[in-house]
């Protein structure tokens, strides 16, 4: 493509851009004052305080601009409205700032703020909210384009299509929609609900129960006192001090947790890190890489081209199904039940006290024997050698093709089950 054609598709898509943001609203463009250039930005002010007695919910309604809520010790409504008007001329930017003004509308139940900004022909401006309103009032912000912040106030439900929020010091549930910009929340008393897309969200410090419903960004999870639930396709999941449950649903990004309570995920393509879990794990993934340690609850983990690493296992059992990646466990102290194939398994238990069964295709295994134990074994596999590495001689060691090799015989079912196909066994004292 020659450089001229180059230039020429550049043009289509940047006038496509500025023409979408145009029909969107996004940008309000006076023609008869020119797209950019020529022009100056002119700001003007109006104030108004609303007395006692009003209703008990306030809503804001904007456009293009900010709003700001902040929650006071005052018994009034205090509201500014900044108009940022572009123009050439500071005589034509007062004209429209004398007829751009604040509405406020109330009845019993709710107090909506506006402007009239829907009668104007003319709206290449920006309007700004700042309110101070008494502690733990609840809110309803509707915004479009523009960053909102609130703090000290109650219950919460704000809508910003294109804009970052800032939300902290919520006494009530708090409800978020958002996008394109980031959202950042500390310290919720009741419930959190977010939904976003290309964003970094980051949240911390909610009482109540949290959902995140999120795509292609990243999501940032500290200090949350219960269950969190999260539907995330492309997005990053990192979250530690989390003291209830953790759902997560994710694909192609990393999912990281450190000191988290029950944890189930759900991945594609996503590599998972978890240290320090309290409750149990289920993991269900594929093509990505596991890494545990130090879990204290039960762990499942099942996919396909799934590699794993895991160390500390103190739960009750261990479940493992997945192919085509090494896994290896390390000082895990319960029932294990593994089926592996085309990969090789590490297994250094903590003690053989619990029943350990192991199912391989094409799968080499290692069993690091604890010191002092004895319990029955059976292990097997077809096309495949054992190698006995211990002081105590088997009861049976037979070679012929299908090999089989029996150890610590007595009137019990075998306690340890290994067997593979087209691959080896080795069996060797722990240090």
């Amino acid at each position: 493509m020659r450089a001229r054609e180059v230039f020429l598709l550049i043009l289509i898509i940047a006038v496509g851009v500025v023409f979408t943001h145009i029909h969107t609203g996004k940008w309000d463009v006076d023609w008869e004052e020119g797209l950019f250039f020529g022009t100056e930005e002119f700001t003007y002010t109006e104030n108004e305080v609303v007395p006692l007695p009003f209703p008990p919910e306030i809503q804001v309604i904007n456009r293009n601009g900010s709003i700001e809520v902040q929650g006071t010790t005052e018994d009034n409504i205090r509201i500014r409205l900044d108009k940022r008007i572009r123009r050439r001329q500071e005589e034509t930017a007062r004209e429209i700032a004398d007829a751009l003004h604040l509405v406020v509308e109330q009845d019993n139940q709710i107090i909506t703020v506006s402007t009239n900004r829907e009668e104007l022909q003319r709206r290449n401006f920006q309007t700004d909210f700042t309110l101070f309103v008494p502690e733990n009032m609840d809110i309803r912000i509707k915004n479009r384009y523009g960053r909102v912040k609130v703090s000290k106030v109650g219950e919460t439900d704000i809508i910003n299509r294109n804009g970052e929020v800032l939300a902290w010091d919520i006494s009530g549930n708090l409800i978020i929609e958002n996008s394109y910009e980031d959202v950042s929340v500390e310290n919720v008393m009741l419930d959190c609900q977010i939904g976003s897309r290309q964003s970094t969200i980051s949240l911390s410090g909610v009482k109540g129960t949290t959902l995140v419903v999120h795509r292609y960004g990243r999501l940032e999870l500290d200090g949350l006192a219960k269950a969190v639930i999260v539907d995330g396709p492309h997005i990053q999941v990192y979250g530690k001090n989390l003291a209830g449950s953790v759902d997560v649903d994710s694909s192609y990004e990393r999912i990281e947790f450190e000191d988290v309570g029950d944890v189930r995920i759900r991945g594609d393509n996503s590599p998972v890190s978890i240290t320090g879990g309290r409750g149990s794990v289920d993991i269900q993934n594929r093509y990505a890489r596991i890494d545990l340690e130090n879990i204290r609850g039960d762990v499942e983990v099942t996919g396909r081209d799934l590699g794993l690493w895991a160390r500390g296992l103190t739960g009750d059992k261990v479940m493992v199904n997945t192919s085509y990646r090494d896994v290896e466990l390390e000082g895990f102290t319960g029932e294990a039940e593994i089926t592996l194939s085309n990969a090789d398994l590490t297994l250094r238990p903590v003690s053989l006290a619990h029943p350990l069964e192991v199912k391989g295709e094409y799968c080499d295994i290692t069993l690091f024997w604890p010191s002092g134990a004895s319990p029955s074994l059976e292990a097997q596999t077809k096309n495949g050698d054992i190698h006995w590495g211990l002081p105590d001689e088997p009861a049976v060691n037979v070679t012929n093709g299908h090999s089989i090799l029996k150890a610590f015989l007595n009137d019990q079912p075998p306690l340890i089950l290994l067997s593979t196909t087209y691959a080896d066994i080795h069996i060797k004292q722990q240090d």
